[in-house]
């Protein structure tokens, strides 16, 4: 979620109350888009099903807690120091990968993980500002990250579900929930209050935060079904360097510290380097392929 964590950042800096609400929202407008695709026979999406349901419904139960956790994590710390920690994650991908689809990953692709897994360490012992409930909810979403990526990468693969089935099935079982959880911690009433909604530059970013949920997802999903759970973790890290540097500039809430900064630096060269391994990794398939053919 730290592509759309990085416009809920924009909308925390302005005192948006609701994580919850904003991720109800996003899910809605899904729903909305995806439907009025299906309608006007831009996508096709299968009827309802048994077995179809059953294989969605765990799905949306970790796709649940990682939007909530993820969202929460985003207001609990700095948008660096956030994306920094996230990249733990991609440890738990790649075990997953090797004990449930047999996967191997070369020296050079556990030397990158390592880099970028001592980068969050480095930039969480500079961090002047610890909150420890903020550290929970992104160890929480690190595993959440980690089985939602595991697990589309299984629906889109081993059972041939299409992009926007997942999505859009997903966005109906996710809506309930996160409408639910907004009403029961009491989000509803200062959203509602909420001074910004008259003005027209805030409503534009919140639409646009909704819409590119959809969109980011959408590709979110493409690419794991393309490649792998740990390739499309891996290259939302690259992109989002600039959404960390960026971050040090833009907010507010990010504290300097040299400590801080040599672990952001750390894990986007840890980043960079698991680029260059599945460069390599595809030039030796080419190669193997062409003296094959030869």
């Amino acid at each position: 979620m730290i592509e759309t964590s990085g416009l809920y950042k924009a909308l925390v800096v302005v005192g948006f109350p609701s994580s919850i609400f904003l991720a109800a929202s996003q899910m809605c407008i899904t729903f909305v888009v995806l439907l009025s695709f299906s309608l006007c026979g831009f996508v096709k999406i299968p009827k309802p099903s048994q077995i179809l349901i059953l294989r969605i419904i765990p799905f949306s139960c970790i796709f649940a807690v990682d939007v909530t956790m993820g969202l929460a994590g985003t207001g609990a710390i700095s948008l660096p120091l956030f994306s920094a920690l996230r990249r733990i994650s991609n440890f738990f991908i790649l075990f997953g990968e090797r004990y449930f689809f047999g996967k191997r990953h070369s020296v050079l692709t556990h030397l990158a993980l390592v880099t970028m897994i001592t980068g969050a360490f480095v930039a969480a012992s500079g961090d002047i500002n610890f909150d420890p409930i903020g550290y929970s909810f992104i160890f929480i979403n690190n595993l959440s990250t980690a089985a939602k990526g595991l697990l589309t990468k299984s629906r889109l693969s081993k059972h041939n579900f299409s992009s926007t089935t997942l999505l859009f099935y997903n966005s109906i079982f996710m809506f309930p929930f996160m409408t639910f959880l907004a009403v029961y911690t009491g989000a509803i009433q200062p959203v509602v209050e909420f001074s910004l909604w008259t003005n027209g530059f805030f409503v534009a970013g919140f639409i646009f935060s909704c819409l590119a949920a959809v969109t980011l997802q959408f590709l979110t999903f493409e690419c794991t079904r393309l490649t792998s759970a740990l390739t499309t973790s891996v290259v939302g890290v690259m992109k989002n360097t600039i959404v960390s540097y960026g971050g040090m500039f833009v907010g507010g809430d990010y504290v300097f510290t040299v400590v801080n900064f040599c672990g952001v630096t750390i894990g986007t060269i840890g980043a960079i380097t698991y680029g260059v391994s599945m460069y390599l990794s595809k030039q030796v398939k080419l190669g193997i392929l062409t003296s094959t053919k030869a």
